[in-house]
């Protein structure tokens, strides 16, 4: 299993400082070149969020989904939301899942266990409600891979919840996460 996480838009490389060091990180030629060199038939590469906002490509977020495509791109199978999947609020989140399908690129599942739709709803969370039904995000997905299958569900946590720049109802993590087993 190749897992990725809080890749926040580093579609180029950079380096930043650490204790007076700089570190180098980001860039998905790399990420592609070293998923490439380790991958077989029985791999699987998963993402768990946060691929979004931290580099000048959040503001083609709505417009032209260059995060969720690359993931594709990279060969991710299937990947989750992060807070920052939300930081342009629910409309942001429905433009960008738009934009990913309308490119025609091969993208990775999405799956998301805890969002609760009961009750009444906002025309925008409606109108999330029935992208993530376009694009088909589930709350699970069941993988196959050298005769195993591998369950994956995703989840949003207590910090990802209140740290998330959206109005939607969540199911405590760790009940949503028994009953999707």
């Amino acid at each position: 299993i190749l897992f990725t996480h809080d890749t926040h838009d580093y579609l180029y490389p950079t380096t930043t400082l650490e204790n007076g060091s700089p570190i180098a990180h980001g860039g998905a030629a790399k990420l592609k070149t070293l998923i490439q060199k380790n991958t077989d038939e029985n791999t699987l590469y998963l993402d768990a969020g946060d691929f979004s906002m931290g580099t000048l490509y959040q503001t083609l977020f709505s417009t032209e989904a260059p995060e969720l495509r690359n993931l594709g791109q990279c060969g991710c199978a299937v990947t989750t939301f992060g807070n920052r999947e939300f930081d342009y609020g629910l409309s942001g989140v429905t433009k960008m899942l738009k934009a990913a399908m309308k490119s025609g690129d091969t993208l990775p599942a999405i799956v998301q266990s805890n969002i609760d739709f009961s009750g009444e709803l906002t025309d925008e969370q409606k109108a999330f409600q029935k992208t993530l039904e376009e694009y088909g995000v589930k709350e699970y997905s069941i993988i196959t891979k050298a005769g195993l299958k591998i369950g994956i569900f995703g989840l949003m946590g207590y910090d990802c919840i209140e740290c998330t720049q959206s109005d939607l109802s969540y199911i405590d993590y760790m009940e949503a996460a028994k009953a999707t087993v």
